[in-house]
């Protein structure tokens, strides 16, 4: 007797997702708890859903109003946490509530300078530090200029644009400094200090109104002038977080700061959410101040 047992078979048929994300092996977005997590394609090692970067970041200048601005090509081009940046040739800006090394702008108009590769090369008209800065929580391979993050401006189209410029949004200059919104008329100020600059045997030194680098106390919300007059271009005055700013790789503090060529003065209007500590420096020359601290009340 012959017994004949039928074999059914069954093919069954599934669909992959090629890794299982458009995005790669690495997650795009926000996590559970809305922030963009360490994972995220505004990490260290990725991008976005379209990223791509180059191997060598250029550094170059342009003239604007008479003025060497410094543009960037080469950048990671992906969207990122400011928006949508590009890899070709753009001015850059910085965005004055960076008072430190973070990027901290989130949006879609001002796209992160980031940089994922390790060459970077600068045109010798350009004295500036340009480099990759300190990776944080959220911030991570932003191309620095003065140790300070550079955006470009979502509505700059073309490499001859530099048209973004605001109170918070000022392009960098060739030598590093933010191009600090000018004033012509003098605005109302609640005191003024004289700024020198002399050799007292240990290098030159500031002097605000005839004391050797005093410390300084600020109010919040008020406005103070700092007249330099012959040393204003080449002794330059800025302010910091950090004791002797840019030459100990913090940036310059530029919230309510503007200058007046036309009479060698910077002023800074102290912001109401200002730290409880500034201080100032030369831009140009390192321990000017020496320990000198502004108390911001």
């Amino acid at each position: 007797m012959k017994i004949f047992i039928p074999i059914l078979l069954f093919v069954l048929y599934s669909c992959g997702g090629g890794g299982g994300s458009m995005y790669g092996s690495e997650e795009t977005g926000t996590g559970d708890s809305g922030d963009y997590g360490s994972s995220s394609s505004y990490g260290s090692s990725s991008s976005s859903s379209s990223s791509s970067s180059s191997t060598t970041l250029e550094a170059t200048t342009f003239i604007v109003n008479g003025i060497d601005i410094i543009q960037i090509s080469g950048a990671n081009d992906e969207s990122n946490m400011g928006g949508s940046a590009t890899n070709l040739k753009r001015s850059v800006y910085a965005y004055a509530n960076d008072d430190d090394s973070a990027a901290t702008y989130v949006g879609n108009a001002w796209p992160r300078v980031r940089f994922s590769g390790t060459e970077i090369n600068k045109a010798d008209a350009i004295t500036a530090q340009v480099t990759k800065l300190p990776n944080t929580a959220n911030s991570n391979d932003i191309v620095g200029i003065n140790y300070r993050p550079s955006y470009q401006c979502a509505t700059d189209m073309y490499d001859y644009d530099a048209d973004c410029e605001d109170n918070e949004w000022r392009l960098f200059t060739a030598n590093g400094s933010v191009n600090l919104q000018d004033t012509e008329s003098v605005p109302e100020v609640t005191q003024t200090f004289t700024v020198t600059v002399q050799n007292n045997g240990d290098g030159n030194k500031f002097y605000i109104d005839g004391d050797l680098a005093p410390n300084l106390t600020l109010e919040k919300g008020k406005t103070y002038a700092f007249v330099q007059s012959d040393t204003y271009t080449n002794h330059p005055l800025r302010f910091s977080i950090e004791k002797n700013g840019i030459h100990a790789s913090k940036p310059e503090f530029i919230r309510g700061v503007r200058t007046s060529k036309a009479n060698n003065t910077i002023y800074i209007t102290v912001p109401d959410n200002a730290p409880a500590s500034l201080y100032y420096f030369c831009h140009f020359h390192s321990g000017m101040a020496n320990d000198a601290v502004i108390t911001v009340n």
